[in-house]
């Protein structure tokens, strides 16, 4: 636990030596009834139940995981949570249904992950420019087979270069 904490640490420090921000993604498995990934910013179930008008208020972004990008992006707060541009689009463009997105942007009574220990320590709601979002995968099509696991691996990383793009400024394609 401590390696693993120090080793993040670590990882922020060389990261911010050389650059002004940084996404760190945690990700998990789940075995919710709803088959989807469900991305994890801190927000609770009645906070992401909110309308887009009450959830863009300063004070939501201000206590999320991606603290520091919200402040620093042009885009609406609640865009990068649920819209047409945030890692939930585009992971839902790529056959990966998620919450929050604009297809499904609130649990609506089911099991959520809002982000654990590692998103909040880690992530910037307290301090920092090192963002983190928790990404906890269903099984079946995503976890399931090898091939699945290489196909929902391409996806993601997909996304996350273009909302590193996108949010941040930054290509990190070859």
């Amino acid at each position: 636990w401590g390696e693993y904490h120090g080793f993040i640490e670590e990882a922020k420090r060389r990261l911010l030596a050389t650059s002004s921000s940084g996404l760190l993604i945690d990700l998990h498995g789940h075995a919710h009834a709803a088959p989807r990934l469900e991305l994890g910013y801190l927000l609770t179930d009645a906070e992401l139940n909110l309308s887009d008008a009450t959830l863009s208020q300063p004070t939501y972004a201000g206590r999320t995981s991606i603290r520091s990008i919200a402040a620093r992006t042009s885009a609406p707060f609640v865009d990068l949570l649920r819209g047409p541009a945030s890692l939930g689009a585009l992971m839902a463009a790529r056959g990966y249904p998620s919450l929050p997105s604009p297809a499904d942007p609130f649990p609506r009574g089911d099991d959520y992950f809002n982000g654990g220990y590692t998103t909040d320590r880690h992530g910037s709601r307290l301090a920092g420019a090192v963002d983190a979002i928790q990404i906890e995968a269903n099984f079946a099509g995503v976890r399931d087979t090898a091939a699945n696991r290489v196909l929902y691996a391409q996806a993601l990383a997909d996304s996350i270069l273009t909302f590193m793009e996108r949010h941040y400024g930054v290509s990190l394609r070859r």
